[in-house]
């Protein structure tokens, strides 16, 4: 256990992070380095540690860090998690335990945080995920090569994440690029 210990006081804030998302939820596999990017994202809104190591920038798919590329690159190589190249990433049983250790240290509003994070957006198709990103945060979208895509299904999605709960009614009427009126006049169509 004192290995552990040593070995969580050389990891970095974006490896605590990350190992700790992975952990939330039981475990739970986070969807892909898409949602990892996407649900670090919206953590760094509440932790400005976080956003500042990070420093998360438009991109291809809007907003991206590549220093948390990094970080789970060199977690990969440590072994505390398993990547698939299209699928999800999860922890090995080392970064399990590893994870545990980083919970004792992390704010209390930080962890609920980031289950929350992964809560809201781990079971959103790409998407949703994108449609919602890019409603809340349009200065993210500026490089994205799927903008275009996105935006023309920008109503269906917003119904969609509406529908299911994952966003208000005002929310929805901002991915959707609408007045709250002429939102709902079209979810009740």
């Amino acid at each position: 256990m004192a290995f552990a210990k040593d070995i969580v006081g050389e990891l970095d804030i974006l490896q605590k992070y990350i190992l700790y998302l992975l952990h939330a939820k039981k475990d739970e596999p986070v969807k892909g380095s898409l949602w990892l990017q996407k649900e670090l994202f919206l953590s760094s809104k509440l932790d400005k540690e976080l956003g500042s190591e990070a420093d998360f920038e438009a991109y291809l798919q809007g907003p991206y860090s590549e220093e948390i590329d990094e970080a789970l690159n060199d977690l990969r190589t440590l072994g505390f998690v398993y990547i698939d190249r299209w699928g999800p990433i999860r922890l090995s049983a080392e970064g399990s335990e590893i994870s545990k250790l980083i919970e004792d240290e992390l704010k209390l509003d930080i962890k609920e945080h980031l289950e929350e994070m992964k809560s809201f957006l781990n079971d959103m198709s790409e998407e949703e995920l994108l449609a919602f990103i890019y409603g809340a945060y349009p200065e993210m979208a500026i490089h994205s090569v799927k903008f275009a895509q996105i935006n023309k299904k920008r109503l269906p999605l917003a119904k969609q994440l509406y529908k299911k709960g994952k966003i208000s009614l005002g929310r929805a009427a901002e991915v959707a690029g609408l007045k709250i009126e002429k939102f709902l006049e079209s979810v009740r169509q």
